[in-house]
C-alpha cells in the first residue's frame, strides 16, 4: 500500500513538471510582440549580428513582417553583407514594391557589388523625398568613359611587337536600358611564310579596327537580357576581312551569385563560328573583399569543337585596392570573350593564358588598372612554342 502511495505522489509530481516545463517553453515562443520588441531593441543597442540571428529566428518561428526585414537587411548593410541585405529587401519588395528603404538600400547594394546597371532599375520607384536625399541621377545620362591599352611583346622573331587601344563609354538609355560601346586598334607586324597567297608574307603589316557594342535591359530587379555586336576590319596585305559577331544572353542576378547564359555566332576570317558560354559569379561573403567568376565555353569552328574553362578571382587588399588573378584551360584560337569585348582573332593557337590585375579606385570617378597577361602560344602551323608577355594599364572615369 505504501509502495502504491509512493508511485501515486511520484506520477503526480511528474505530471507537475511536465505541465511546468510545457508552460515554459510555450512562454519561450515568439509570437509578433516579442518578435517586434526584442528586434528593435537589438536594432537601437546596434547590435547588428544579433538582429539578424535573432530576426532569422523569429522567421523560422512564423513571425514575418516588413519591420522586421527591414531591421534585418539594414544589419546586413552595416555588416557590409550587401547579398544578405539584398535577400531580405527582396522579401520586402514582394509585399510593398515601392518601399523606399528597400529600394534605396538595395540600389546601394547594388552599386557596392559592382552592378550599376542593375541598380538604376530601383531608382524607378524613388520618390522626391528619397532622390533629394542623394545627387540626383537622370534618366538618360553618360555613366562611364575609359581608356584601356596593351603592349604585347614575344619572343619569337616571325612575331612583331603588338600593340592595342581600345575607347569606351557607357551610358543609361533609361532605367531599364543600357548601353557601352567601345572603338578598338590593334597593330602588329608578323613574318609568316606558310600564308602564300598574302603578299609580301615576310612582312604583314595588321592594323585591325574594330567597334564593339553591349545593350542591357534589366525585365526586373533580378533579370537581364543582353545582346552584343563585335565589327572587326583586318587588312592582311593585300586581303581584308570584314569580321561580324552577335551574341544574346540572359542573366540572372542572385544574392550571393548569379549565372548567365549566352550564345555567339559570326563570320571571322571568312569562317562561321559558333559559341556557347556559362557563367557564373560568386560572392562568398556578400561583398567585394573576395569574389570569383567562372565561365566555361563550347565553340564550334571549322567541323572542330574547342573546350574552355577561364577561372577569375578577385580579392580586396584596402578599401580602394582590388586584385584579380585569371587563368585559362584548354587549347584555344578565336575566342570570345567578357560577352564579346574580347576577340582574340589570333594567327597563333593559345596553350595557356594567365593574368594579373591590380585596380585602384583613387577616389569614387576616378579607377586605375595595371596588369599583366602572359600567354603561350604555338606558331602557326608548326609545333614551335614560344611565349607573348602583354602589359595591360586603363583608366576609367565614373560620372
Amino acid at each position: 500500500m505504501s509502495n502504491q502511495y509512493f508511485i501515486s505522489k511520484c506520477s503526480i509530481v511528474l505530471l507537475f513538471l511536465i505541465c511546468c516545463f510545457c508552460v515554459n517553453v510555450k512562454g519561450q515562443e515568439i509570437n509578433f510582440e516579442m518578435a517586434d520588441s526584442k528586434s528593435f531593441a537589438l536594432y537601437e543597442k546596434q547590435d547588428w549580428p544579433a538582429v539578424i540571428s535573432f530576426g532569422k529566428e523569429a522567421i523560422a518561428a512564423g513571425q514575418d513582417f516588413i519591420l522586421l526585414r527591414l531591421r534585418i537587411g539594414y544589419a546586413a548593410w552595416m555588416l557590409h553583407n550587401y547579398s544578405e541585405a539584398i535577400k531580405q529587401y527582396d522579401q520586402v519588395l514582394l509585399k510593398d514594391k515601392y518601399n523606399q528603404s528597400a529600394r534605396y538600400f538595395s540600389w546601394l547594394c547594388r552599386i557596392n557589388l559592382n552592378q550599376p546597371e542593375l541598380a538604376s532599375i530601383h531608382q524607378k520607384y524613388f520618390f522626391d523625398e528619397t532622390i533629394s536625399t542623394i545627387k540626383k541621377t537622370k534618366k538618360n545620362q553618360l555613366k562611364t568613359v575609359a581608356i584601356e591599352s596593351d603592349f604585347k611583346s614575344t619572343n619569337s622573331i616571325n612575331r612583331g611587337n603588338g600593340v592595342y587601344y581600345r575607347l569606351a563609354a557607357s551610358a543609361q538609355l533609361g532605367w531599364h536600358l543600357n548601353m557601352q560601346q567601345s572603338i578598338v586598334s590593334f597593330q602588329q607586324t608578323i613574318n609568316e611564310p606558310q600564308f602564300v597567297e598574302i603578299d609580301r608574307n615576310n612582312d604583314i603589316h595588321i592594323n585591325q579596327k574594330e567597334y564593339y557594342n553591349l545593350t542591357t535591359y534589366n525585365i526586373d530587379h533580378h533579370w537581364q537580357i543582353k545582346g552584343a555586336y563585335h565589327l572587326l576590319y583586318t587588312p592582311f596585305n593585300n586581303y581584308i576581312y570584314y569580321n561580324h559577331i552577335g551574341m544574346l544572353g540572359l542573366k540572372y542576378f542572385g544574392n550571393k551569385a548569379n549565372l548567365q547564359l549566352s550564345y555567339a555566332s559570326g563570320l571571322l576570317t571568312d569562317t562561321i563560328i559558333h559559341q556557347v558560354d556559362v557563367t557564373a559569379d560568386f560572392f562568398p561573403v556578400g561583398n567585394l573583399s573576395i569574389y570569383a567568376t567562372t565561365n566555361a565555353s563550347l565553340q564550334f569552328r571549322n567541323q572542330s569543337q574547342q573546350i574552355n574553362l577561364q577561372q577569375t578571382i578577385g580579392c580586396m587588399l584596402h578599401p580602394k585596392l582590388w586584385v584579380e588573378t585569371n587563368f585559362t584551360i584548354g587549347k584555344f584560337s578565336n575566342r570570345l570573350e567578357q560577352d564579346l569585348l574580347y576577340v582574340y582573332n589570333a594567327v597563333d593557337p593559345n596553350l595557356t593564358k594567365i593574368g594579373l590585375h591590380v585596380y585602384y579606385a583613387a577616389n569614387k570617378n576616378l579607377i586605375f588598372q595595371l596588369g599583366t597577361i602572359n600567354e603561350k602560344r604555338t606558331l602557326y602551323g608548326s609545333n614551335y612554342i614560344f611565349n607573348q608577355q602583354t602589359l595591360n594599364t586603363g583608366i576609367t572615369w565614373k560620372f
